[in-house]
């Protein structure tokens, strides 16, 4: 359920002036670090195998949504957005800025991580206080060398994100968990940084859009917010969830990919009248186009994605 609040967050962001989808999707990123790495343990060391799992996993239903809503703005005689061929490749579409869906360019830093992820292993997987050292020069050296390569020469890589990713991994293989009570002290820090930001003018445009007014400096601010729910998150994810919470976790990729395009189209198209109540009708819209992509074409392809995993996967020796 989790999952499916982070995309609605970034619903409430694409929708007002509050700037949430940032914070959303940095936080998915550090739940992706926990259950991606778990996947590569699984796979037994199997690189191809892996990356070509998870490319399965996001790039079908994102190419038949890019092209979905390249074939509707035409249909409609809308002006395009993005470049088709560009969204295709997703690798380096967070750099090419090209993106059709809006929403896209994550999923190039998902791309990213999934091929650094064997090399991270290499360097963090054994135990030892050796390797805690690599780990925080890695930290030290992958992060400043990404934030310099976005802000100086607009070039995206996962490495500006490595604190992300790299908590959910840590998670993982360390095996750490928390209390429910410090899981509810880190959304209450979480939030109560939030509101600081909210109500402090030199702060507030954290929070909420405000047009020319950004820094490099935001940008570690907004990651260091983020990493505030670090025990929340550590906490989360050894709770045993139940099928309707799997559920809905699943229905959170095909309600991201699709949410903006449904906006956006219905907006220019007139479908959405202006304010909250128009607002509201999208939101209906987008699950209800959500809710047909995952019965009629994201649960096959994944069923045969599992399937086909299952068949290859090696047996573990008894």
């Amino acid at each position: 359920m989790l999952r499916l609040l982070l995309a609605l967050l970034v619903w409430v962001s694409h929708t007002s002036r509050l700037q949430i989808g940032g914070p959303a999707v940095i936080v998915f990123f550090v739940l992706s670090g926990f259950w991606v790495t778990g996947l590569f343990v699984r796979h037994n060391g199997s690189i191809g195998s892996f990356i070509l799992d998870r490319w399965l996993r996001i790039w079908p239903l994102m190419a038949i949504a890019t092209i979905a809503t390249v074939a509707v703005r035409q249909w409609l005689a809308l002006p395009a957005a993005g470049n088709l061929a560009s969204t295709l490749l997703l690798l380096g579409l967070a750099t090419r800025h090209h993106d059709v869906l809006g929403v896209a360019w994550s999923l190039d830093f998902e791309l990213q991580f999934y091929i650094l992820l064997p090399l991270l292993m290499l360097l963090v997987a054994p135990a030892g206080v050796l390797v805690r050292w690599r780990a925080l020069l890695l930290l030290l050296v992958a992060t400043p060398v990404g934030l310099w390569l976005l802000c100086n020469h607009d070039i995206a890589t996962v490495l500006v994100l490595v604190p992300a990713f790299g908590a959910g991994l840590a998670i993982r293989l360390t095996g750490w968990t928390c209390t429910g009570r410090s899981a509810l002290a880190s959304v209450v820090t979480f939030a109560g940084f939030g509101l600081v930001c909210f109500l402090v003018p030199g702060l507030s445009h954290i929070v909420l859009k405000t047009p020319g007014v950004w820094s490099d400096a935001d940008l570690r601010v907004g990651m260091a917010w983020c990493l505030l729910l670090i025990p929340f998150i550590a906490w989360n994810v050894r709770q045993i969830a139940p099928p309707i919470d799997r559920l809905l976790g699943n229905l959170s990729y095909p309600f991201y990919l699709l949410h903006y395009p449904v906006l956006s189209i219905g907006m220019a198209a007139g479908w959405f009248a202006p304010g909250w109540a128009g607002k509201l009708v999208a939101l209906l819209a987008t699950v209800v186009v959500t809710l047909l992509t995952y019965r009629f074409i994201d649960r096959p392809i994944e069923d045969w994605r599992i399937a086909r995993r299952t068949r290859l996967m090696p047996v573990p020796a008894q």
